[in-house]
């Protein structure tokens, strides 16, 4: 097993989310790649790197993520969607994937991140 951090790719297009998302996956211990903003900049991403997972908002700046989570899925790359749509939204090949509701707390990403293998996330309970 590498000592290497888990590196997760971020696509969300509001900058805000973005920061916040960051700020969470980098107390779980691993590297945010990005974020990306639209499709085009995360299948960049995925030509020059292989993230460990990813957190991808099904809705971004240039439409839907679907090519996206289609590629992660050919890829073997664990994922997490997220929507302020209902999950009813995403198609039947990914119903089982993790999703959050936007908006999330903190605890429910820390949650989801460990869904797709990322332990060691520090919980708020002290």
């Amino acid at each position: 097993m590498s000592d290497e951090p888990l590196g997760i790719l971020v696509a969300e297009d509001n900058p805000l989310i973005a920061m916040d998302v960051t700020v969470v996956v980098e107390e779980c211990g691993c590297v945010v790649i990005g974020p990306v903003r639209d499709t085009v900049d995360a299948a960049r991403v995925l030509d020059d790197s292989c993230p460990d997972g990813a957190l991808v908002d099904i809705h971004l700046q240039d439409g839907a993520a679907w090519s996206l989570v289609e590629e992660l899925t050919t890829r073997n790359i664990p994922f997490i969607l997220t929507s302020g749509s209902d999950r009813r939204t995403v198609p039947e090949a990914w119903a089982a994937a993790a999703f959050l509701a936007k908006p999330f707390m903190p605890e429910d990403l820390r949650e989801a991140l460990g869904q797709i293998g990322v332990s060691g996330c520090p919980t708020d309970a002290a």
